[in-house]
């Protein structure tokens, strides 16, 4: 009980110094994505990001851990729909807990691929558990999906943990999602429902590098993997 307790005090003390700025969040999601999408096995993330109906990338993810382990992380949702367009930002903070042997203070980039309406409608409410009513499983990796002869497309959201050049699918059964408010009212200088966001068009200059990035990925004939200059 005490381990527990020392560990969700330490994730506390990030969620309470750590608060970024929407536009802060979306530069760093970029960041991750390019370095995820430039690993020689990312093929096949790229694959599943072209069946998607979503991503949700957390730039920082914090793990405090002994013994009993937390993990914090403040990140944003895109929804994508039939014709490649996106829509958000959505703004939305993870939290979850690990168990086995472990110990310090990690952090990583997460990023979640969404595959279908489902794993959608599972971020629109508040303190919702990931694999719940939507399926969450490890994202496969490798240079293509077919090189994976046990994947199939069955679960609602794949998740990929990147860290210095590295990335791996991992499982986050158990989190809980929140709706971060504070972040989607400074970023559209306004209240709006989360319902109310996911359909709005994703433009304007903090997102547009991101979301042309995500688009030379998506896009079949673009070739090559996009580059930011």
């Amino acid at each position: 009980m005490r381990k527990i307790l020392l560990v969700v005090i330490i994730v506390a003390s990030f969620t309470a110094f750590g608060a970024s700025i929407p536009r802060d969040r979306i530069q760093k999601g970029l960041e991750v994505i390019v370095e995820l999408s430039g690993t020689e096995d990312s093929g096949s993330f790229i694959e599943l990001l072209r069946k998607s109906n979503g991503i949700v990338i957390y730039p920082d993810m914090v793990k405090a851990a002994l013994g009993f382990g937390g993990q914090y992380g403040e990140g944003f949702l895109l929804r994508r729909d039939e014709e490649g367009r996106w829509y958000g930002p959505l703004f939305v903070k993870l939290y979850g807990i690990s168990y086995g042997f472990q110990a310090g203070v990690q952090k990583s980039g997460l990023v979640l691929v969404i595959m279908n309406k489902q794993g959608i409608e599972g971020f629109l409410g508040n303190n919702i558990t990931l694999g719940g009513s939507a399926s969450v499983s490890a994202g496969p990796t490798g240079k293509t999906l077919a090189a994976d002869t046990d994947y199939k497309l069955e679960a609602a959201i794949y998740s990929y943990s990147v860290s210095n050049g590295l990335f791996a699918g991992i499982s986050l059964g158990g989190s809980i999602i929140r709706q971060d408010s504070d972040a989607d009212r400074e970023y559209f200088g306004q209240s709006l429902t989360p319902r109310e966001i996911i359909d709005t068009p994703a433009s304007g200059k903090e997102i547009e590098e991101l979301i042309a990035y995500l688009n030379g990925l998506t896009n079949p004939a673009g070739g090559e993997n996009p580059t930011i200059e």
